[in-house]
This record gives C-alpha cells, structure tokens and sequence, in this order.
C-alpha cells in the first residue's frame, strides 16, 4: 500500500506543488522579466494581495493591473536581499535599483499565493511596530 502524499507531494495537473519558497524564487524571476500576466500566474484566481495603507486587491485581474503599475516605475527590478521560508508563508526582503528596500510576505496555498503582503522594509522602523 502506497502512502498518502505529503502536502509537498501532491500533484496538480501532473507537476509536483512548489513550496514556498520556490514560489517566492519564481516571482523574483518573473517580476524581473517584467511580464506581470506571468507573476500573476503564481497567485489563487482569487487572491489577494494588500501592501501596507492600501485597500486589499482581489483577484489576478487587479493583481496583474498593480503588477504593471510597479514593474512601470522604481519596482522594476526585484534585487533579493533574504529569501526564506516557514510552513506555509514564504518572504522576501529586497530592494529596488534606486536602494528602496521592501518586505513581501507570501502566504501560499496548493502551490499558489493565496495571499500577499507588501511594506516599504523601513515602515516597521518608522511605524513604530513591533511585529
């Protein structure tokens, strides 16, 4: 009798899940090449993405629309500081060609994003957040 697979195991539509990780390592990829019809294919149809003092975006169509907007202007280029994972969330600390550091937060589900987060990575300082 066979095991049943691991939630990294499972497999749609014939491929193997990315972790979360690897999903994380795909959007640096696509977003520098500057198609945002393909980062948005990493996201749930219905995801949302919210980065921080903005109204949360649902959805690829929206997601795709904020994608072009960024990859227009300073957020052309993703320069990855830290990759890391943990469970399901997966984060990125980089910085834009200008020097303008961000912290993005993945939360990805069936190897998808099924929710993302965004703050400029001095807001925390700024804010005067803790966590």
């Amino acid at each position: 009798m066979q095991a049943s697979p691991t939630r990294w195991q499972a497999v749609c539509r014939g491929k193997a899940l990315l972790k979360p990780r690897q999903i994380a390592e795909q959007w640096v990829k696509r977003f520098n090449a500057g198609d945002p019809a393909e980062v948005a294919e990493l996201y749930h149809k219905d995801a949302v993405q919210q980065d921080v003092g903005q109204e949360p975006l649902t959805g690829r169509p929206a997601i795709t629309a904020f994608l072009a907007r960024c990859i227009e202007v300073d957020y052309a280029i993703c320069i990855p500081e830290v990759i890391d994972e943990c469970g399901d969330v997966a984060a990125i600390q980089w910085r834009t060609p200008s020097g303008k550091g961000v912290l993005t937060f993945f939360t990805v589900r069936d190897g998808r994003i099924a929710f993302q987060r965004g703050w400029p990575a001095n807001y925390l300082c700024s804010s005067g957040a803790t966590s």
